[in-house]
């Protein structure tokens, strides 16, 4: 084989390994929101993915910045309304970036970092989950405080169904 030959080759391997390691790629495997929701933004932007289904209710929740660098914890705070009997339901939670089993968890869509929330809309316990019938009237907030900072800045966003 001639030296062209060899570099046709190297060529066509370097491509192919390029085109499986992007559609691999958390980037192109992130999907953005279907879901309609309207967010007063002053920090962290949120994008909300609702699935509800017979056999689960979720509510999934991006939480993006141009960086993370200065944030020292973002915490979110969950509230909707149900058809089944009891008071208002909710969850929260609360991610410290700057921690590495955190930044592990770091996705990336269109060059842009967030992490990804995962929310059953019921309670789970030891690994069985019992979801709420007809989840609405679903609320976000998300307070991002930042290193060498007192105030908070905060994101609230309400999911439509």
């Amino acid at each position: 084989m001639n030296v062209m030959g060899i570099y046709k080759n190297f060529f066509i391997l370097v491509v192919c390994v390029g085109i499986f390691i992007m559609l691999s790629s958390p980037v192109l495997a992130a999907p953005r929101s279907s879901s309609q929701f309207t967010a007063e933004t002053q920090g962290t932007r949120v994008i909300p993915y609702l699935s509800i289904s017979d056999k689960y209710n979720l509510l999934v929740i991006d939480m993006e910045r141009d960086n993370f660098n200065n944030v020292e914890y973002i915490h979110y705070n969950l509230n909707y309304n149900t058809t089944d009997p009891g008071d208002l339901r909710g969850a929260e939670g609360t991610l410290y970036p700057w921690l590495q089993s955190v930044k592990d968890q770091l996705l990336y869509w269109q060059g842009k970092p967030f992490f990804r929330q995962l929310i059953p809309l019921g309670t789970c316990s030891k690994g069985v989950c019992k979801y709420d019938a007809n989840p609405t009237s679903l609320k976000v907030t998300v307070y991002t405080k930042y290193f060498g900072k007192v105030a908070t800045d905060a994101t609230v966003v309400t999911v439509e169904r």
